[in-house]
């Protein structure tokens, strides 16, 4: 079946990180008859996308439909009655900077512009908030539906990212994304 191992310091385990260290020069594995090859070119094309959808995506703003009343909405909430505790309160700071970032571009075509970091925090504290009756209800709906459909945008940008992740994690182990 295998090898039995006498010593610890006999077991390598092949990453990307030792690669060049180990005692082959090539990126090639025999694993008890199953060879195993890391396309090293792939893997660092890999990280190289990975690096730069994430740099591209940390700048990239997202619109969200809010006229400037439910604008005025949002920032009430924001600013009076969304529940946090502890370091949650640098999330408020941040969501409030981006409404007033947002109120002094204008609210233009009934849309403003949020990055994915206020979407994601927005959407979380909108998401703890109460209220009581139907206009409450339908205020916070108002508020919450815009916000809510530029998360899901978010989330698949987010997507592109982790799948590039998994393909970079079975580049890695030589192995190929079906």
């Amino acid at each position: 079946m295998g090898k039995t191992v006498k010593n610890q310091d006999d077991v390598v385990l092949a990453t990307s990180e030792n690669l060049d260290r180990l005692p082959s020069e090539s990126a090639a594995f025999d694993f008890d008859g199953v060879k195993v090859n890391v396309d090293d070119a792939k893997v660092d094309a890999l990280k190289k996308q990975i690096d730069e959808k994430r740099k591209e995506l940390s700048k990239k703003v997202y619109a969200v439909s809010m006229d400037s009343s439910t604008l005025s909405m949002f920032k009430k909430y924001i600013n009076e009655d969304a529940e946090w505790s502890s370091t949650e309160s640098l999330g408020i700071i941040e969501i409030n900077k981006s409404i007033q970032k947002a109120e002094s571009d204008g609210v233009k075509d009934n849309t403003i512009y949020f990055g994915a970091l206020t979407i994601e925090a927005s959407h979380y504290f909108l998401s703890k908030g109460k209220g009581k009756g139907l206009d409450s209800a339908q205020n916070f709906i108002k508020v919450f539906k815009p916000i809510d459909i530029a998360l899901s945008n978010v989330k698949e940008d987010n997507l592109v990212v982790n799948d590039l992740q998994k393909e970079l994690n079975a580049a890695e182990q030589g192995l190929e994304m079906c």
